[in-house]
């Protein structure tokens, strides 16, 4: 069950939340977000001037942009209100897709850049977003590498990407010019939301972009 258990007031409640399937920023990855849900049994407690809405939304945003999985509600005063936890295995099994390497593929072996996969473990893809004003072959873009099965700690569907220059018909594993980074990302994230609206719900995505080699 996908609840958070609130202590409030000497008293505990249950609410439940939902993972919703559209793609939240968070820093330089994107991750699915959850909306805890209000119960009629809330608006029973004193929330200190906070409407149950404003309460659950609370929680969500310790969840979705702190990374919390246990804290305390305040007010607008910053006073406590309640303190709420969920549980940890609970919410990496709310997250767990059970989609096999072959369905991934199937869903979205269609979209733009789709690379031909090689393996049954990653699904990849790539797209040239900024091509050079020279003309003469080189660009600036990503690669996107869909992992299908659990590595260590991480939860599949899982990405990463990769920021980098095209030249001379392959990648170099060098990232483009700072200032082409938004641009890139811009491309990145309507790619993601399209993985999303295809059906594969990823769990986390990482920037694997080697950002040194530049500095």
């Amino acid at each position: 069950m996908k609840k958070v258990l609130i202590t409030i007031q000497g008293k505990t409640l249950i609410l439940q939340y939902h993972v919703k399937s559209g793609l939240m920023r968070k820093g330089v990855g994107w991750m699915p977000y959850i909306e805890v849900q209000s119960s009629w049994e809330l608006t029973r407690f004193n929330l200190r001037g906070l409407t149950p809405e404003m309460f659950c939304v609370n929680i969500s945003d310790m969840v979705n942009v702190r990374g919390l999985l246990s804290g305390v509600v305040e007010n607008e005063r910053q006073l406590p209100v309640a303190r709420w936890e969920i549980n940890q295995d609970d919410y990496r099994s709310a997250l767990k897709v059970t989609l096999s390497h072959a369905q991934i593929v199937e869903l979205l072996a269609a979209l733009p850049g789709y690379v031909e996969e090689v393996d049954d473990e990653f699904v990849e893809f790539e797209a040239q977003v900024i091509a050079d004003a020279a003309g003469d072959g080189t660009a600036s873009g990503y690669r996107l590498t869909i992992v299908t099965q659990d590595i260590g700690d991480k939860i599949a569907p899982y990405a990463y990407y990769n920021l980098d220059t095209y030249s001379a018909d392959s990648w170099q594993g060098y990232p483009p010019p700072a200032a082409q980074h938004e641009l890139i990302r811009n491309a990145l994230a309507s790619q993601l939301q399209a993985i999303s609206d295809a059906g594969v719900q990823l769990t986390q995505v990482y920037d694997a972009t080697d950002y040194a080699i530049a500095s």
